[in-house]
């Protein structure tokens, strides 16, 4: 797989997984540019994700550990890992 096919098919993933969970408050960011304008970090990554209420409190206090694993799965499929810039927003890269 291309890594401009896996980042398209890691854009679809992320955003069944935003809707699955009805995370309303998340934005996923396939332009690194646009993601730039909010964050200070992680320009240099593939794919950027702010996010505010439930995806928060999964990111950062372990509130339901079954959805960050699920995250975690969906990077592992795709060959990616996430890293916190801030509390509310990360960035994906490339393994």
């Amino acid at each position: 797989m291309t890594k401009i096919n896996n980042k398209a098919k890691l854009l679809l993933a992320l955003n069944k997984f935003k809707a699955k969970y009805d995370f309303e408050d998340t934005k996923i960011y396939g332009n690194m540019q646009e993601f730039a304008q909010y964050v200070d970090y992680g320009h240099n990554g593939i794919i950027g994700m702010t996010f505010e209420g439930g995806l928060y409190s999964v990111l950062n206090y372990g509130e339901n550990v079954a959805i960050e694993n699920e995250l975690d799965e969906i990077c592992d499929k795709y060959d990616v890992w996430y890293e916190l810039g801030n509390a509310w927003n990360c960035a994906f890269y490339n393994k």
